[in-house]
């Protein structure tokens, strides 16, 4: 059996039949403050874009606030920079209840080269923020997309295979949050490049890797103004309405995760909410249950 934990996203209404539970919280390096007294899944900065650096959270955090490339935040620049990220996130959590989970993102590739020095830096990390928190799940999101310029150190399935084979040498409780559309995007595949050969492939070479996956998650992908444009539409659009591969797509990640293992899901999407109906749908079709 495939069994998720569903985590409501953008605020988006799951349907009714559907156990929704935990929030996702933005927690980037702008975000003021917030209080949450339920249960909640909290998304780190993820380097996407420039950041002011002038929150209240970040004073005195000098290591974070100078790493950066024209505004935008280079993560896991040092261990120093990892020991004032658990200052900030307990500066930001401060009035609210432990977070069911903290979602963290790879540094970019141009300072940071390999999966082990990440890790030699995660590593300060975990000890510090497992004494604040130690009940908390600790998730690591693979990334594609960003006004940076270089590559991100997880990005395709080749180093989310690396990353994995990195951490059954380690007694670290980091997990992976795999965000497969992501994942196709980090091997330069766009939805009308997807096709079924690619799709086996990718997904099979990463089902070997499942024991350190913690959750996944899922959006669509919509073309407008010949631009195809993330976190928009459904799995539909995402296969460029090739119901084919849609299915392919849908048979492999129920036979990836068919373990009986509960695991933590996000529907990432920001268009309407049919396209999040639509998605969840397509899910109950084959099967996945919901917790």
């Amino acid at each position: 059996m495939v069994k998720f934990k569903m985590i409501r996203y953008n605020n988006k209404e799951y349907p009714p039949n559907i156990p929704c539970n935990i929030n996702e919280v933005a927690g980037n390096f702008d975000k003021p403050e917030m209080t949450q007294n339920g249960r909640y899944s909290l998304h780190t900065e993820y380097s996407f874009g420039k950041r002011k650096f002038d929150s209240t959270f970040l004073n005195e955090l000098n290591e974070i606030k100078s790493a950066n490339k024209n505004g935008i935040p280079q993560l896991w620049k040092s261990k120093a920079w990892a020991k004032e990220f658990v200052m900030f996130i307990e500066r930001f959590l401060e009035n609210s209840v432990a977070p069911e989970i903290i979602e963290i993102h790879p540094p970019f590739i141009d300072y940071c080269k390999t999966i082990n020095d990440f890790l030699e830096i995660y590593g300060e990390f975990e000890k510090l923020i497992l004494e604040k928190y130690a009940d908390v799940n600790l998730f690591i999101e693979n990334r594609c997309g960003t006004n940076y310029g270089k590559k991100f150190l997880i990005s395709n399935s080749d180093d989310v295979v690396n990353l994995c084979e990195q951490l059954s040498k380690k007694n670290y409780r980091l997990q992976m949050v795999l965000d497969y559309p992501q994942l196709f995007s980090g091997e330069s595949l766009s939805s009308d490049k997807l096709d079924k050969n690619n799709i086996t492939e990718i997904m099979i070479k990463v089902k070997s890797c499942k024991k350190y996956f913690g959750g996944i998650h899922l959006w669509g992908k919509k073309k407008t103004n010949e631009r195809w444009c993330a976190h928009n539409g459904d799995l539909n659009t995402l296969f460029n309405m090739d119901n084919e591969r849609k299915e392919l797509f849908l048979k492999l990640l129920y036979e990836t995760f068919d373990d009986d293992i509960s695991r933590y899901m996000v529907l990432e999407v920001n268009s309407d909410t049919s396209d999040l109906k639509s998605i969840a749908g397509d899910l109950e079709t084959h099967e996945f249950k919901f917790i």
